[in-house]
């Protein structure tokens, strides 16, 4: 006798979508500079945020290990030290995972471009009218990419400030007056290159 089937039993079971990859489509050479560009900014940038960290974690149990008698850790000289090592730690630690975060993201983009519509075309053929870094978003790389690229970009430069920072305090305090002038301007001078990212040149 045979069974008797339910309604239910007349729907086929869902099929998973499975994205289709053209596997021999190849990215404008506008877009693969882009991506290149920033790739190479972001691998960099971990890299040089990860010897930030590790500094770090050294001049903390330096600075944490300097007797009482030549710095106070209770004076205010001294508690900013800490809070400057403090804050440039965790700035660089940020911005390595941030930066790693991106590589990965773009590193993608060749792949989700290639699942992308046909409505991208022959490159010859289309025009964009957008900002350079919203131009990866047309190719596969996630709206998300940018909030997380400005907080990249944040924590690198604050914990530039806050190393910077650190080394005055730390010449102020415990080096002759005429190291500590002098430790200044050089000081001056390594932060001018960050007048570059202010909005009016």
């Amino acid at each position: 006798m045979a069974q008797p089937t339910s309604p239910t039993d007349r729907f086929n079971a869902p099929i998973a979508r499975v994205p289709k990859t053209r596997v021999a489509y190849d990215l404008p050479p506008t877009i693969k500079s882009i991506q290149a560009g920033w790739q190479a900014t972001f691998q960099s940038s971990s890299i040089i945020a990860a010897l930030f960290t590790v500094i770090e974690s050294i001049l903390l149990f330096f600075f944490s290990n300097i007797p009482p008698e030549r710095l106070n850790p209770d004076s205010a000289g001294g508690q900013a030290l800490l809070v400057f090592t403090y804050l440039a730690f965790f700035f660089s630690l940020s911005a390595t995972f941030s930066s790693l975060l991106l590589t990965d993201e773009l590193g993608e983009v060749q792949v989700r471009a290639a699942q992308r519509a046909s409505w991208l075309g022959p490159p010859e053929d289309l025009v964009i009218h957008e900002d350079p870094s919203k131009l990866l978003t047309h190719y596969g790389v996630r709206k998300s990419w940018r909030p997380v690229m400005w907080h990249w970009f944040l924590m690198l430069v604050l914990g530039y400030l806050c190393v910077v920072g650190q080394l005055l305090v730390y010449v102020w305090m415990l080096a002759p007056k005429a190291v500590a002038i002098a430790m200044s301007c050089v000081a001056s001078i390594c932060l001018l290159p960050l007048l570059s990212i202010l909005p009016f040149q």
